[in-house]
């Protein structure tokens, strides 16, 4: 199995992730993504009273309950955001959830752009009690957000897995996915050397998940990312 797919059949089965979790391809990337998480959302500064920030958070969407509008005009959604240190609901109205309503069904990881408010109890900005309304403003897959910041891909190997015949295979599978971001070979003897090679431009790449899962199923480990 695809990790992926391994990673959705735990949560369906058991409710829980055991052997990963679907961000771990991307959390040497997350801070640079966003300064935001389930950690360090209620530590945003709103401004004033009342008032609210504008943030983004990512993660994996675990739970979506949708309900229809009072007036019957629509439907509104609460979804629960999972990211590696915890999760965070969120609020989706009706105009922002139709219009991206099949990223919020899709299983992927997103990136959320969302208003966070702090109600304060009996109306008091003095009062300990406060609850945190975050409501989502827009969706984009995570994987197309940290692209778009993309300037280099990665590849770091040991010497004793280095032979020509994957080598051959490394260069029919960069071939397959030919683009523009440039291509860097890192080749380590353990304390001892590091060679890094930039390779030649007919192997620059377009990056995605599958090149990342191609390319680390190759040489058995994960040896290959994203330069932001």
């Amino acid at each position: 199995w695809k990790k992926k797919q391994k990673l959705k059949y735990e949560k369906e089965s058991l409710g829980f992730y055991i052997t990963g979790h679907p961000l771990d391809s991307y959390k040497d990337d997350l801070s640079k993504l966003s300064t935001y998480n389930s950690d360090n959302v209620s530590q945003v500064d709103t401004g004033s009273y009342n008032k609210s920030g504008d943030i983004s958070l990512y993660g994996i969407i675990t739970t979506v309950r949708e309900k229809s509008l009072k007036n019957g005009n629509g439907r509104m959604a609460s979804i629960i955001l999972e990211d590696l240190n915890g999760s965070t609901e969120i609020v989706i109205y009706d105009k922002v959830l139709n219009e991206y309503y099949d990223i919020v069904k899709s299983d992927e990881p997103v990136m959320v752009e969302c208003s966070v408010s702090k109600i304060f109890k009996d109306n008091s900005e003095s009062s300990s009690d406060v609850t945190l309304r975050v409501i989502a403003r827009n969706f984009q897959f995570l994987s197309d957000v940290r692209s778009s910041m993309i300037t280099g891909f990665e590849l770091s190997i040991t010497n004793d897995i280095a032979n020509s015949s994957k080598f051959t295979d490394l260069k029919n599978i960069l071939h397959n996915f030919h683009g523009n971001i440039p291509t860097r070979l890192t080749v380590v003897n353990p304390e001892l050397s590091k060679t890094i090679i930039a390779l030649p431009e007919d192997l620059n790449v377009l990056p995605s998940e599958e090149l990342l899962y191609q390319v680390d199923k190759l040489f058995g480990s994960q040896v290959s990312r994203m330069r932001l």
